[in-house]
């Protein structure tokens, strides 16, 4: 109430007596609430909402220990230990600490939603590059096997090979002019 008053002893002070005669203005009762379709808009998601308890039996079990009993007592000392530092100033909390805690938190965030992107994408990859060795493997056998058809065909060139030879040992025949 008193920001609101103090707003508007601000706002008339600041404009001249005639500028608010000049500028078209919306009674504020014309307009329709915006607050009610902002927050029923709000909530609407394709995300499904965790159990709070599942949540919270999820934290407990990423906790270092066998029983909720040294669980807690990890979790305790912890935080005993964390307030003993700061209350003592063996541990300042300043800009750098922000700054680590803002950067491993980004890096937290990366290896958790981007990590599973970067598997797939990885295993793609992967795959591509296997699809293109095994295409390359199979192209190279067949040429291979062409390859030893081919000399199979060529098998009976040593006997006429022979039967040349034979033939040029036998006689010269002479060149007339």
């Amino acid at each position: 109430m008193r920001l609101c008053l103090a707003l508007r002893i601000v706002r008339i002070r600041l404009i001249p007596a005639g500028a608010a005669k000049l500028r078209p203005s919306v009674p504020i009762r014309t307009l329709p609430a915006i607050s009610s379709s902002v927050t029923s808009n709000r909530y609407a998601s394709n995300v499904p909402a965790e159990e709070p308890k599942k949540r919270a039996q999820s934290i407990i079990d990423s906790l270092p220990g066998s029983s909720l009993v040294s669980k807690t007592a990890i979790l305790s000392s912890g935080a005993a230990l964390s307030i003993f530092a700061i209350s003592n100033e063996i541990y300042v909390v300043n800009e750098e600490s922000i700054v680590a805690l803002s950067l491993l938190s980004i890096f937290w965030a990366v290896g958790k939603y981007g990590g599973p992107m970067y598997k797939e994408w990885a295993e793609g990859q992967i795959d591509k590059m296997k699809g293109i060795l095994n295409s390359a493997r199979q192209d190279h056998t067949k040429a291979v096997k062409d390859r030893i058809d081919n000399v199979k065909q060529l098998g009976s060139v040593i006997d006429v090979t022979k039967n040349l030879f034979e033939v040029s040992k036998v006689g010269h025949l002479p060149i007339s002019n």
